[in-house]
């Protein structure tokens, strides 16, 4: 994937117009040396959302080297007293 860029932005967007996702945050995850591969980490607005739908859901909206290759349901996205996401937390979780 090296030379494409990816922004995070654009893919919590169309992850975002899935009526069963609440919040959503995009986090560039290096799998490789030069292979940079995109998680999403998804707090779920119904129960009935799983992985599956969700990629498939991004593959037909995103190019190959923008669609997700994993997601990872959690209970709440690490945000500032503002209520933005904190980027830094996203990064931090995507390496651990």
């Amino acid at each position: 994937m090296s030379g494409f860029n990816l922004y995070p932005t654009e893919i919590d967007e169309i992850a975002m117009i899935c009526p069963d996702v609440l919040e959503v945050a995009a986090v560039g995850h290096l799998s490789s040396r030069t292979d940079k591969q995109v998680v999403l980490y998804v707090v779920k607005k119904t129960a009935s959302l799983n992985e599956e739908r969700l990629l498939s859901h991004c593959c037909q909206h995103l190019t190959t080297h923008k669609a997700p290759h994993q997601v990872c349901f959690i209970s709440a996205l690490p945000k500032s007293n503002m209520g933005k996401i904190w980027c830094r937390e996203r990064r931090e979780k995507a390496t651990t």
